[in-house]
C-alpha cells in the first residue's frame, strides 16, 4: 500500500457557539444565524494548534462552517479535497453511541444540558465523524469511550483509559464515581480528582477518505485550551503531534494533566502556570499507532442533531 500523502494545507472544522435561543427564533431566524457565524467554538484552541501546523509548513485553506441543522435552506457545495489536505477539530466531536436508545440520547444530553453540541448532519460532517468512529465509540461531555478494537490494544496499566468519566460541572476533571471505579478509595483516587484527560486523534486520508482529520479536544473549552496549548509550547509533545499527522497511520494519543486555576488576570499564556505543561505534569498516558485493517470501518453519526 503507498505511503498516504503528509498534508500540505488544513482547513479548521469548526462547530457554531451562538446560543440555541438564537437557533430557535422563528423570527427572521436564517438572517440571525447568518449574523452570528462568527460565534464559533475554542478559537483559542485553533490559534495554538495552528501555529503548529504552519510552523511545521502545512498551510492554511480556511474555515469551514459546520451550522447546526436547520438554520439555513441551501448549503454551499464542500470544497474539493485532496489526499494533501487535513481537516482540523479543536472542539470536542459529539458522537453517540451507535444503537443508544432515543431515551439514553436525551438522559445524556440533560446531564450535559447547556453543553451540548449541536450536528448539522451534513455529509461532511458524517465523512469526519465516521473517521474519527475508528477510534472512537462516544464522546459525550460526561463520558468518552474508545472502540472496542482500541481498547483490546491497551495495556494492562492503560486499560482504565477505555472509558473514562469526566464531571460536568464547573470543571472537567474526572468524575469521583470513575476514579473510585478505577484506582478505589486511597490516595491514587484522590490525586485523580484533580486531573483530566485530553486527546488528540489523527486519520489520514485513505481510500473512503479523501483528506486527513486531525481531531484535538478536552471534554470542555478550558482543557480544549489547555491541551492545545501544551502541544504548542513543548517541544517534545509538539515533536509527537507532528508524526502523528506525517506517520501516515490512524493514530491516538490520551494526555493527563492537573487542572488548576489563578485569579490574577491573565495576559499570556505562556506566562500563566496554570497553562504551563511544567507545572501542570502534562504527559502521555496512552500514545498508540494502528493499520486500518485494525479498525475496521467508521460508522456514520446519528442523524439527529444535538
Amino acid at each position: 500500500m503507498a505511503q498516504p500523502e503528509a498534508p500540505k494545507r488544513f482547513f479548521w472544522f469548526t462547530y457554531h457557539a451562538a446560543s440555541r435561543e438564537t437557533h430557535e427564533r422563528e423570527d427572521d431566524k436564517r438572517r440571525d444565524a447568518w449574523r452570528s457565524i462568527h460565534q464559533v467554538r475554542d478559537a483559542a484552541a485553533f490559534a495554538e494548534i495552528s501555529s503548529v501546523l504552519s510552523e511545521a509548513g502545512v498551510a492554511y485553506g480556511g474555515l469551514l462552517f459546520n451550522m447546526p441543522r436547520g438554520l439555513f435552506k441551501d448549503t454551499e457545495p464542500d470544497p474539493a479535497f485532496t489526499a494533501g489536505d487535513l481537516l482540523l477539530l479543536t472542539t470536542r466531536p459529539p458522537i453517540e453511541e451507535p444503537g443508544k436508545s432515543r431515551a439514553d440520547r436525551h438522559q445524556a444530553r440533560q446531564l450535559g444540558r447547556g453543553r451540548n453540541i449541536r450536528r448539522s448532519t451534513s455529509a461532511l460532517e458524517r465523512d469526519v465523524h465516521g473517521a474519527l468512529r475508528r477510534l472512537f465509540m462516544e464522546c459525550a461531555r460526561a463520558n468518552v469511550y474508545l472502540k472496542k478494537e482500541v481498547r483490546d490494544a491497551l495495556t494492562e496499566k492503560e486499560r482504565h483509559w477505555g472509558t473514562v468519566g469526566f464531571r460536568v460541572n464547573k470543571s472537567a476533571r474526572y468524575h469521583e464515581g470513575w476514579a473510585r471505579d478505577e484506582f478505589g478509595d486511597g490516595p491514587a483516587m484522590k490525586e485523580a480528582l484533580g486531573k483530566t484527560a485530553g486527546y488528540v486523534a489523527c486519520l489520514p486520508a485513505d481510500g473512503a477518505l479523501p483528506f486527513s482529520v486531525l481531531s484535538v479536544f478536552g471534554l470542555d473549552g478550558y482543557s480544549t485550551l489547555g491541551l492545545a496549548h501544551a502541544l504548542r509550547t513543548s517541544k517534545p509533545h509538539r515533536r509527537d503531534l507532528l508524526e502523528m499527522i506525517r506517520c501516515g497511520r490512524p493514530s491516538l494519543a490520551i494526555a493527563e494533566w492537573t487542572v488548576t486555576e489563578q485569579l490574577a488576570r491573565p495576559q499570556s499564556l505562556d506566562l500563566v502556570a496554570a497553562f504551563d505543561p511544567r507545572q501542570t505534569g502534562f504527559r502521555w498516558v496512552v500514545r498508540k499507532a494502528f493499520e486500518f485493517r485494525e479498525l475496521g470501518n467508521g460508522k456514520k453519526g446519528s442523524p439527529e442533531a444535538e
